[in-house]
């Protein structure tokens, strides 16, 4: 393949990344009805005829950029969890107060995480509310928010078994359950959720299943 051609295909993939992130503003200021070619265009500062070359139809841009949100969200949300994980390598869960060090460390983790996403990462927390909740939403693209959710839910089970959980899969339901619902009252009540609030809440839940 010659450089001229690499330098092509590298330009036509970053336009076509502008526009599938072009896409996600809108869906995050308007919602998905509001996605038109001649809106993504606009958003996204290319011409109108870009946007119906690399993709067909709405539904195909709209499919594509939820795509590609999930795609980046699970590389994040694995990156957290590789770190997690790294960290509980070093840690004893043997004795009474070395289960509560863990508890305390997990709860603090999850709080800080949960605070940064509703103060600084509003933009995912709608896309993803959007994905799991609006019952609006085509089959395909309800399909790649289960598929999310499930790829969430999983990291939750290995570390509950992790921990001693006698039931992994309801513990991690419950868990991820209450750390979504925090994050979405957190994006809607703003500064009325604190991070001690988070931590008592989510650390209560910790210690009960690890038997505290």
């Amino acid at each position: 393949m010659s450089d001229s051609t690499k330098s092509r295909r590298a330009k036509g993939e970053q336009t076509r990344q502008t526009i599938l992130e072009a896409t996600l503003r809108l869906i995050v200021e308007r919602g998905h009805h509001a996605v038109t070619h001649r809106a993504v265009a606009a958003e996204a500062g290319v011409n109108l005829s870009l946007t119906t070359y690399y993709f067909k139809d709405l539904q195909e841009l709209i499919r594509h950029a939820f795509e590609f949100y999930s795609e980046r969200t699970g590389k994040a949300v694995g990156d957290v969890w590789s770190a997690i994980n790294s960290q509980l390598d070093s840690m004893s869960v043997d004795t009474g107060a070395q289960k509560a060090e863990v508890a305390d460390w997990l709860a603090t983790v999850a709080a800080e995480y949960i605070l940064d996403e509703f103060k600084n990462k509003t933009d995912n927390l709608i896309l993803e509310m959007t994905l799991f909740y609006d019952l609006h939403l085509e089959k395909g693209l309800r399909d790649i928010g289960y598929q999310l959710k499930t790829r969430f839910k999983s990291d939750f089970v290995a570390v509950c078994h992790r921990l001693g959980s006698d039931q992994p899969e309801i513990d991690a339901a419950l868990l991820l359950g209450e750390m979504q619902r925090l994050e979405y009252q957190g994006l809607t009540e703003g500064g009325e959720l604190t991070k001690e609030q988070i931590f008592l809440q989510l650390n209560r839940l910790i210690r009960l299943f690890m038997r505290i």
